[in-house]
């Protein structure tokens, strides 16, 4: 009996996990996951997708306005001026911010998905890079953002 109730609990777990189409040549680390979705490229792209628990009543707005506080003016990211409509595959409307960063005598291009699942949870896709990779890479990961679930 006790198998059984493991094994469900290992089926209900995988049928849970986060879910995402990556783009070509990001393998996904499914080691290094503990509740989000983590993929990599040879050349070290990075794709990272977490859901988190907020406080209820904030909206998508406030939450781009957050963000967008803390990546320009804490961490010295440029952003590009207007956050673009994104929706993924379970129907959640979101908004896409992109941008750069110059960090250790190279620029790092940097984007980052917001979707509110509901009062209480928020889903981040985020994707960075050397930029001449992120250049490569961001159509198909802006493609591959669509498709989480």
């Amino acid at each position: 009996m006790r198998f059984l109730a493991l094994g469900v609990m290992a089926l209900l777990s995988a049928a849970c996990a986060m879910q995402m189409d990556l783009p070509e040549g990001f393998l996904r680390l499914k080691a290094r996951e503990v509740g989000d979705l983590r993929a990599v490229t040879a050349d070290d792209a990075r794709i990272w997708v977490r859901d988190f628990d907020v406080d209820e009543g904030a909206s998508l707005d406030f939450w781009l306005q957050a963000l967008r506080s803390e990546l320009e003016q804490a961490r010295g990211y440029r952003l590009e001026p207007v956050a673009q409509e994104i929706v993924d595959a379970a129907g959640h409307k979101g908004r896409r911010l992109e941008g750069s960063i110059a960090t250790g005598g190279e620029v790092r291009g940097y984007m980052i998905a917001v979707f509110p699942l509901g009062d209480r949870r928020l889903r981040t896709v985020e994707f960075a890079a050397r930029q001449e990779l992120f250049a490569k890479h961001i159509e198909a990961v802006r493609k591959a953002a669509t498709t989480v679930q």
